[in-house]
This record gives C-alpha cells, sequence and structure tokens, in this order.
C-alpha cells in the first residue's frame, strides 16, 4: 500500500483548470471518466488511474503538456503527480493507494 498526500479537486472549474497556470507541479486528485487533457500546463505528469477500491489499474509517466491520455470508463479515479514521482516512490500497477488530502 502506497500513502500519497494530494489536494482534491471537487467541481468542474477546479477540474478543469487542474494545474493549468501553475509554475511547478503538485500531486492532485480527482474524479472523471476515460480522460484527460495536459493542454496549457508547462510541465509533464505522471498520472495514476485507480479502480474503485483505490488499486492502481493504469500508470502514464511523463505524460507532457499539449498531450491527451484516455482509458477505459471503467475507471474514474486519477492522480495526477510530478513527472518522475511513480519511479521515486516505486509505484505500480496493481498497488492500493492510501490519500491524505492536503
Amino acid at each position: 500500500m502506497k500513502l500519497i498526500s494530494v489536494r482534491v479537486l471537487t467541481n468542474i472549474v477546479e477540474k478543469s483548470v487542474g494545474m493549468i497556470g501553475s509554475e511547478k507541479p503538485f500531486p492532485l486528485f480527482f474524479t472523471t471518466r476515460f480522460g484527460i487533457h495536459t493542454f496549457g500546463m508547462r510541465f509533464p505528469i505522471d498520472v495514476l488511474i485507480l479502480d474503485p477500491h483505490f488499486r492502481i489499474v493504469k500508470i502514464a509517466e511523463n505524460v507532457k503538456p499539449n498531450r491527451v491520455l484516455f482509458w477505459s470508463p471503467l475507471f474514474y479515479n486519477v492522480v495526477e503527480l510530478p513527472e518522475g514521482d511513480i519511479n521515486k516512490h516505486a509505484i505500480r500497477t496493481g498497488q492500493i493507494l492510501t490519500l491524505t488530502i492536503v
């Protein structure tokens, strides 16, 4: 089990903006179906897609700005991390995440 501290995005405005305009990346958690974009971002990010039990089902490392990432619409929990955090914390598919809110 991995512990990650995240900022939670709850409404459509927060989810739409995410890290756009931020000077540096920070961990985020939000729910959405099947895809995200990195348009307008200044840096690459790592992305985790989680099942309803917070088990990691998809990992995307180094998602560069101005890209789109899709996954199965069965999953809706998303964690965005600074690029390199997946390797730094040895995060792997199948692990269960515990999130703390900052």
